[in-house]
This record gives C-alpha cells, sequence and structure tokens, in this order.
C-alpha cells in the first residue's frame, strides 16, 4: 500500500520534532531490514557460512554463464558431476565448504581464457602459427583421453615447460 503525501509529510514533522520517535522508527526501520545477512535474520543455523556459500554459488552460476558452458562441460571443469553441479546451483550446498566453493570459483574464473578449438585455429591461421604433427597428435591423445583444460596445460607444462635445474 503507497503512502499518502500527507502521511509522510506528518511522520517527518513528528520524527523532527520528538528524538524519541526518530529513534524509534528507526530502530524499527532497523530490525525491518534486518542485518544484511538474510539467513541470520531468519534464524538459520550456520547462518555465517550460508551467506557466503549463497554469494559463492551466484557468482559460479553467472561464470558458467559467461564463458557459455553447458553442464557436462561445467561439472567437468569443476571436478563433480553434472547431478552434484545440478544441486548446487539450486543451493544446496550443505556438502560443500565455503573454501571448497572459493577453489570452484577460482577454476571456473581462469577458465575464461580457453578459446577452445576453432578459436584456436582462427588465431594460429590469422597470426601464422602452424602446430608441428607431434603437437597435432598430442592434442589428439588430450581429446582421447577426455582431459579437461587444466590437464591439458599440465601435460603441455611437463613436456614443454623448463625444467628445474
Amino acid at each position: 500500500m503507497a503512502l499518502t503525501r500527507d502521511f509522510k509529510k506528518t511522520i517527518k514533522a513528528r520524527a523532527a520534532r520528538d528524538p524519541a520517535f526518530r529513534r524509534a522508527l528507526l530502530e524499527e526501520a532497523t530490525a525491518t531490514l534486518g542485518c544484511g545477512n538474510i539467513f541470520a535474520d531468519l534464524g538459520l543455523p550456520d547462518a555465517d557460512s550460508l551467506l557466503p556459500k549463497a554469494n559463492l554459488v551466484r557468482e559460479l552460476r553467472q561464470l558458467i554463464k559467461t564463458n557459455k558452458l553447458i553442464g557436462s562441460a561445467a561439472a567437468k571443469r569443476l571436478g563433480i558431476t553434472q547431478s552434484d553441479l545440478s544441486e548446487l546451483l539450486k543451493g544446496h550446498t550443505q556438502t560443500y565448504s565455503v573454501a571448497r566453493l572459493r577453489k570452484m570459483v577460482a577454476a571456473m574464473a581462469g577458465a575464461g581464457f580457453v578459446v577452445g578449438r576453432e578459436n584456436f585455429e582462427k588465431i594460429c591461421a590469422v597470426e601464422g602459427i602452424k602446430l608441428t604433427a607431434e603437437m597435432k597428435e598430442r592434442f589428439a591423445e588430450f581429446d582421447r583421453k577426455g582431459l579437461s583444460p587444466a590437464e591439458r596445460r599440465r601435460e603441455i607444462i611437463k613436456a614443454y615447460g623448463k625444467k628445474k635445474g
């Protein structure tokens, strides 16, 4: 129900002249608005961990959307099953710690730099990059094994990275 202009004027005028009314109005507004953690306002146990978990799941959902991933690809990248990802995105966070969810968000955020085969081929064509037969075979092997982008990077670093001496 919308407040009338007269009612608003009356409240403002009374608050301006009556400090006790102003304090009571402020206390009521603060209690009504809550503490900033809806889970604490509802009196739920573990409210201190529920809010960060909810925020991390929201961020994870946004990263999946931004990276244009389907459920199976996103789940694989996160190291969980597609059904677990589905439950997680519905807010079922009981089996996940805040630390684990942060790691998942970090893994997904880093995934934004994976360009994919088609875009990689376009970049190679523009830049004049030619893959050797050995590199093509290595990438085919990655495909056969079904390696994630992170696993592919590890394999490439293992094969071509600087050797520690």
